[in-house]
């Protein structure tokens, strides 16, 4: 923290907090079906749905303090490009189409939320993306997309499931708590000035 404080004077414009948080899915706890599979439709990852997927990210992300922290997704070719390096190359672990997901509103025809994992190693999966657009939020969404990939990662061989938050994102970190997610470690990730020109 003292650290981060001297960085953020010197150079950044913000210091953001983030939580690595994981989740043992060697007892994992119950995940009921919520009411929001009766008003969402969600599918299985394709590779059509990139752009869509893009669309969603920059719309989820847009005031969000995590678009200054990745400029990738404050728009929809960023978003596009985020996505693009997490299913095409291994940075981000090995991409796992099986537990990755897309929901859709049956209402208007619009993708509403997203949900990317990958393999980060034998036994351990990673929430890559996890999103819904401003439309749908406090609908269960996020809650149905998120145990839909712990439910495919865990039966595809994960004994462990990890993820990262910003601090400042209270709402998610209650919902991954409440499906069984745990903090881990606490680091800082460093905003650059002029991050919005």
């Amino acid at each position: 923290p003292a650290v981060g404080k001297a960085v953020q004077r010197e150079r950044f414009v913000k210091v953001q907090e983030r939580l690595l948080m994981k989740l043992d899915t060697t007892s994992p706890p119950y995940l009921p079906a919520g009411a929001a599979l009766r008003h969402f439709h969600i599918e299985p990852w394709a590779d059509h749905h990139q752009e869509m997927a893009a669309g969603v990210i920059a719309l989820s992300y847009g005031e969000h303090v995590d678009s200054q922290i990745n400029d990738q997704y404050r728009t929809v070719p960023g978003a596009r490009r985020f996505i693009q390096n997490i299913v095409q190359f291994p940075g981000c672990g090995t991409f796992f189409r099986q537990g990755s997901f897309v929901a859709f509103d049956p209402e208007t025809g619009w993708m509403a939320g997203i949900a990317l994992a990958s393999f980060v190693g034998d036994l351990v999966g990673h929430i890559t993306q996890l999103c819904v657009t401003p439309q749908v939020k406090g609908r269960g969404l996020g809650y149905e997309l998120l145990r839909e990939t712990i439910n495919a990662l865990r039966i595809h061989g994960a004994r462990r499931i990890s993820l990262t938050v910003t601090s400042a994102n209270e709402e998610a970190i209650r919902l991954y708590k409440r499906c069984g997610f745990r903090d881990v470690r606490r680091f800082l990730s460093y905003v650059w000035e002029g991050y919005r020109s």
